[in-house]
């Protein structure tokens, strides 16, 4: 467990916000990683020179903002890099400002595709046996007639993190949670025909940007990928929208 020593009195100003400078300055210097437990609050009180009122003001502040996460009777930990607070953001301003499926899924043409491109480049053997792997159960659930619609949306988290970039990772992951909660109830209020043909043909387009991955082909794999989304934009439309 880390002590509280790398902290300094807090003196002036509001002292939660203080509090919450200096430990996110602690976790981008890298003082405090992913999985550290905090001191405790007591600790915490003693180091800042503050009320724990204000320590626990911070915390629940932070863990509003997704850095720290609360166990109860483990303690206060850095939370590990996580697009769940990003996505729930971003669909609560999608629904109140009556952002629409569609919305995302052009988003998602003018970002996807760049981001295929980019994985060709970086992408690694193992990277191709998840990708492989994916495609496999996906393929599997529908010739079982089960549901593909989790594989097929991992498939492009799995895309994203063939970039080894963090940033396009939590981006793109933050954009599919979204996608994922605004088409659930489409996939649920259409026949399982329906459904299962648009899964098919996500698998077989999939299998082909695989191909082209281990090939290395950027261009082939942004050029199935464009075509992917707009065969996503295109189905979305074919299928029953929800009512409200």
């Amino acid at each position: 467990m880390l002590t509280a020593t790398m902290f300094k009195p807090v003196r002036t100003g509001k002292v939660s916000n203080l509090i919450i400078e200096q430990i996110k300055s602690a976790l981008h210097a890298g003082a405090l990683k992913p999985g550290d437990r905090l001191p405790s609050e007591r600790e915490l009180a003693e180091s800042f020179q503050a009320s724990r009122i204000s320590i626990r003001e911070a915390l629940k502040r932070l863990e509003a903002s997704g850095l720290v996460t609360v166990r109860v009777g483990s303690g206060v930990f850095v939370a590990q890099a996580d697009s769940k607070s990003m996505s729930e953001s971003l669909f609560s301003i999608l629904r109140i400002q009556n952002g629409t499926i569609d919305d995302l899924t052009q988003a998602r043409l003018i970002f996807e595709p760049s981001v295929a491109r980019l994985a060709a480049e970086k992408v690694t053997p193992e990277d191709i046996i998840a990708l492989e792997e994916n495609t496999r159960q996906a393929e599997m659930a529908i010739e079982s007639e089960l549901s593909a619609y989790e594989r097929n949306i991992e498939f492009h988290s799995l895309i994203a993190h063939a970039t080894h970039n963090l940033t396009i990772t939590l981006t793109m992951k933050t954009m599919l949670d979204v996608m994922k909660d605004m088409s659930s109830d489409i996939a649920r209020e259409n026949p399982p025909q329906s459904v299962n043909k648009f899964a098919y043909q996500a698998v077989r387009v999939h299998k082909e940007i695989v191909r082209a991955l281990k090939e290395k082909d950027s261009e082939r794999v942004y050029s199935l990928m464009q075509k992917d989304i707009l065969r996503i934009q295109k189905g979305l439309k074919k299928l029953k929208p929800v009512t409200e």
